[in-house]
């Protein structure tokens, strides 16, 4: 990927992670187990449950939980092994306020730590938490 014309970054796919709208939850492994699949015991996966609001959901299965959780799961799974970079669709859509800050909050926390975290959303506040924005009107991206 190229930034400019100055800048060169360089990401393996094993530096990325997705949060995909749809989830993508496996829905035969239980809310821990969809977080720990990236890398089985990876450290932090408890605490990430944790800071989502979803510790003790652990021993459930993704059907058990409400569709806001379970895009909290893929969230927690996502950031599990500190990708360098990290891609997001609507990360909040199913969210309530107090839970769309634990999101925000844990995204923030991801970027300090050192992940570029992309993220795609119709939320027009969303661009104040960004250190960058771009909007799409009419097809055409600008930087907001």
């Amino acid at each position: 990927m190229t930034i400019g014309r100055r800048s060169r970054l360089s990401y393996a796919w094993s530096d990325c992670a997705y949060v995909p709208q749809r989830f993508g939850l496996v829905p035969e492994l239980t809310v821990a187990d969809n977080v720990e699949l990236p890398a089985r015991g990876a450290a932090g996966s408890k605490e990430l449950l944790a800071r989502l609001a979803l510790a003790e959901l652990g021993d459930r299965y993704p059907a058990e939980i409400s569709i806001g959780q379970q895009q909290r799961v893929a969230l927690a799974r996502a950031l599990v092994l500190r990708p360098r970079l990290l891609l997001v669709d609507e990360p909040t859509s199913h969210q309530d306020r107090a839970s769309a800050e634990l999101v925000w909050s844990a995204l923030s926390d991801a970027a300090a730590g050192g992940t570029a975290c992309l993220v795609a959303t119709h939320e027009p506040d969303a661009r104040l938490r960004a250190d960058v924005a771009w909007t799409i009107e009419s097809g055409e991206v600008a930087r907001a």
